[in-house]
């Protein structure tokens, strides 16, 4: 996998999750393209410590996040970051776009909280996922990565990749599985 990041970025990646106090338990694949799906999602600060983990990863992912959020005063930071605005309430191929995006690119990492937005403590295990990134997978031939950060253990995993099958209810439940064993900030 080619993964180049601003040695500011790496240090300061580093650093952070040095103060923090957390632990990169495994690595993500050697693998050029795929899509990491990533939670439990439940506060806004989960944002400090993503950065803090792909920094310290030496990743630059492409990040989908929710459009609203790229209104003044941060629209500037999350596109800096890899944010790319996804607006969920009209959906206008989104799938295909990404799929050919894939096709077109020799690497990329695809970022994705599933959850679709943030919930509150335990109630994220109940929240069924948005499944449009497992549709990308399928449509561009990726592979699936789960990334779990947990609060609560201060560790954040990684599963290995999984190719979709085209079973989406037991695909996502394998994945899902895996990112409901963490503590989300609010659990």
């Amino acid at each position: 996998m080619n993964r180049h990041i601003n040695p500011i970025l790496h240090f300061i990646g580093r650093m952070f999750m040095r103060l923090v106090g957390w632990e990169i338990v495994n690595d993500l694949p050697d693998l050029k393209k795929y899509i990491i799906v990533a939670g439990p999602h439940t506060a806004l600060v989960d944002t400090i410590y993503v950065l803090g983990i792909v920094w310290t990863l030496k990743l630059s992912p492409t990040i989908f996040i929710k459009h609203t959020m790229f209104r003044w005063p941060f629209g500037w930071l999350f596109r800096k970051i890899g944010g790319v605005p996804i607006d969920r309430s009209a959906p206008q191929g989104t799938v295909a776009q990404v799929a050919a995006e894939f096709e077109r690119r020799d690497s990329w990492i695809l970022l994705i909280a599933p959850d679709g937005r943030r919930i509150r403590g335990k109630h994220h295990r109940d929240h069924p996922w948005k499944t449009g990134f497992y549709h990308i997978a399928l449509a561009a031939n990726v592979p699936i990565v789960a990334g779990r950060a947990d609060f609560k253990n201060k560790e954040v995993s990684f599963t290995e990749p999984l190719m979709p099958t085209g079973n989406k209810e037991e695909d996502i439940a394998q994945l899902k599985a895996f990112v409901d064993a963490g503590h989300g900030y609010h659990h």
